[in-house]
């Protein structure tokens, strides 16, 4: 259904397409550098023990 609605309701005319081509034109890239360890979450079992721990921790905030 989101893309359904980015469709309708998102509409350029020219002069708005215009100006959203030459930002993008004109934006410089930008390098991101992750800081943190990163580990990647394969079972949705993790996943949810990982939200648990979270909002366990969270809850009292």
């Amino acid at each position: 259904m989101a893309t359904k609605s980015f469709y309708t309701e998102f509409k350029l005319n020219t002069k708005a397409g215009n100006k959203l081509a030459n930002a993008v034109d004109n934006s410089r890239r930008v390098d991101l550098e992750i800081k943190k360890p990163v580990r990647d979450v394969n079972k949705k079992e993790e996943l949810d023990r990982m939200m648990e721990s979270f909002f366990s921790q969270n809850k009292g905030k």
